[in-house]
C-alpha cells in the first residue's frame, strides 16, 4: 500500500495515522490512536469510531476484555504503508545497473569474505509502470572462505 503525503483517512493525515497505529499483533484501546496523534479525548473517540466503520480496526473478541481492538487486514496494510515519494523507472533502472556493477566488483574481489549468490527483486519495479513506489531487494550472500579454516 502506498500513501500520499497529502492523503486523508477518516479526516486525518494518513501518514500521522499510520505512525500512530499499534503493532499488527497488538490489542489496544482504539482511543489511544488519536491521543498518540495529539487529538483530544472526544476527537480520539470519534476517530476510533470512524476507523471501525471504515474497517481499519475491529473489536478483539479473543482477549476476553471489553473495549480492546486489533487491526484488521486493511489496518495492517495501512500500518505497513509506504509514504516514500515515487521514483521514475529510468532512475530505478540506473540504480539496478549500478547495484549489479557493484555486485560484480564484490564477487570478483578476494578481499571480501562474501559474494552474492542470488538477487531477487520485488515491488513495483516488476510492473510496467513508469512511476514506481517500491524497489525491494533480497540478497543471498555466500561465504567465499571455508569456515573451518583458522585465520
Amino acid at each position: 500500500m502506498h500513501i500520499d503525503r497529502n492523503q486523508l483517512i477518516c479526516g486525518v493525515s494518513a501518514r500521522l495515522l499510520r505512525d500512530a497505529l499499534p503493532n499488527i499483533e497488538s490489542i489496544f484501546f482504539p482511543q489511544n490512536i488519536g491521543i498518540k496523534m495529539g487529538l483530544t479525548r472526544i476527537k480520539s473517540e470519534v476517530l476510533a469510531q470512524l476507523l471501525e466503520n471504515e474497517g481499519y480496526i475491529e473489536q478483539d473478541k479473543d482477549s476476553g476484555f471489553d473495549g480492546y481492538y486489533h487491526l484488521t487486514i486493511k489496518g495492517g496494510a495501512l500500518r505497513l504503508a509506504n509514504a516514500a515519494k515515487p521514483i521514475r523507472r529510468k532512475t530505478a533502472e540506473t540504480a539496478v545497473k549500478d547495484f549489479l556493477s557493484r555486485v560484480e566488483d564484490v564477487n570478483s574481489n578476494k578481499k571480501y569474505l562474501c559474494e552474492t549468490g542470488d538477487i531477487i527483486v520485488f515491488g513495483s519495479f516488476l510492473s510496467e509502470k513508469n512511476l514506481l513506489t517500491m524497489l525491494i531487494w533480497l540478497l543471498i550472500c555466500i561465504l567465499k572462505i571455508n569456515t573451518m579454516t583458522k585465520y
